[in-house]
């Protein structure tokens, strides 16, 4: 049986995390807006039902590594607030791994784009 409730306070949950990515990562802001873009490019360029459902999963992507990277480093900081420079690279890696989907993103983008002219 499915507690209408509770599910309801989870969605309530999810978009109190998007607002606090929002207000305080300037990363996901940017990227947030860059997204705006590409969904502007998938509803005015002539592209199949694949390559717009690609598209939105590169972006689904890059947003919760985003906030998911942004996460770590808040649990990070208040474990350990002075600098540690395993800390560091922990971070590091966190944020390569946003770095990585959003070049694949980009590639994904512009294979798409460039097939249809």
């Amino acid at each position: 049986m499915i507690k209408w409730n509770k599910l309801a306070k989870s969605f309530e949950h999810a978009f109190d995390g998007l607002k606090v990515g929002w207000q305080t990562q300037q990363s996901f802001r940017i990227q947030v807006l860059a997204a705006l873009v590409v969904v502007v490019a998938i509803i005015a360029l002539p592209l199949r039902y694949f390559e717009r459902a690609i598209l939105v999963m590169s972006i689904a992507l890059v947003l919760g590594l985003e906030l998911l990277n942004s996460q770590l480093e808040k649990i990070l900081d208040i474990l350990k607030p002075e600098y540690d420079e395993r800390i560091k690279r922990i971070k590091d890696l966190s944020a390569a791994a946003v770095l990585i989907a959003s070049a694949g993103a980009a590639v994904v983008a512009i294979f798409i784009i460039v097939s249809i002219f």
